[in-house]
């Protein structure tokens, strides 16, 4: 269960999610527009993310049918042979990654972390600390929880390499691949929101407008430029005179003599905020 995660992120009635962003024109107008985008894992940075390796052999039965939609007819002796190629061509499919490329184009995903604060997560995905962060917030209460069209989910790190079998390749197995990544991946803290049935990897469904609800503040980067800013400011702007909805901007800082960030006066990310209310 997602309430079983150690959020550190949280208050009383909800628990908060991150978006690392760099200033594309895509992800400043997704502000206004309340949009986030299913990415196909074909884009991913991680070449082995949304894989697998097979847990047994293939039956005779599945080469059979892949032989049947192929339209080969052959006799005994032949599908044994025909069974050797087939799984010649599955191992190489597999070792190219074009067997999953196919399935990809089905499947999209949200990326979300539960780290703000990584000096590494600001360096890979907001520009090196010249891009923005999203905060977004779902509910605790599993009634509202489940009520929503999507859930996140945190990722799986892992030694092992996920396995699967292909003759009964369930939604359980989907889940184990799409949601299990090397543990090198393990200080991302990330969440994912998967949705499937997309006819292509440019699928205009793939653009999915949110709740506006959950977007909470925006934390601009330590080294975010002042005509970067007042894009942010604008964007929010838009989306305040649609929805009467207004978003408090904050901007990250480095904290002197430590490898840290803060974000002065958030209610969550203000490192040094916090520490001088302990010794309160």
């Amino acid at each position: 269960l997602i309430q079983n995660y150690p959020f550190q992120y949280q208050d009383e009635n909800y628990f908060y999610l991150y978006r690392h962003m760099s200033f594309e024109d895509y992800y400043v107008s997704g502000i206004k527009n309340s949009t986030l985008y299913f990415s196909s894992p074909a884009n991913f940075n991680d070449p082995f993310d949304s894989s697998f390796a097979l847990a047994e052999q293939p039956t005779k039965d599945f080469h059979k049918k892949i032989l049947k939609n192929l339209g080969v007819q052959a006799n005994p002796a032949q599908q044994i042979l025909n069974r050797k190629k087939s799984q010649k061509l599955l191992d190489q499919s597999f070792r190219e990654g074009s067997f999953f490329e196919e399935r990809f184009k089905k499947v999209g995903i949200i990326c979300l972390n539960h780290h703000p604060l990584s000096i590494l997560m600001w360096s890979h995905y907001a520009n090196y600390h010249k891009g923005f962060l999203i905060e977004l917030k779902f509910p605790k209460d599993s009634k509202k929880l489940e009520s929503l069209d999507y859930l996140p989910f945190p990722v799986t790190y892992s030694a092992e390499f996920p396995r699967g079998n292909i003759d009964n390749f369930d939604e359980i197995q989907v889940y184990k691949m799409l949601y299990t990544k090397s543990q090198d991946w393990a200080y991302e803290h990330e969440f994912r929101i998967l949705a499937t049935g997309f006819k292509s990897t440019d699928d205009q469904l793939r653009i999915y407008e949110y709740p506006k609800s959950w977007l909470t503040s925006i934390i601009l980067g330590c080294k975010t430029s002042k005509i970067d800013a007042d894009r942010i400011r604008c964007a929010v702007n838009a989306l305040t005179a649609k929805t009467n909805q207004k978003i408090k901007i904050y901007e990250a800082q480095k904290c002197l003599n430590s490898f840290a960030l803060t974000v002065p006066n958030h209610p969550r990310l203000d490192v040094l905020g916090k520490s001088k209310r302990k010794k309160k």
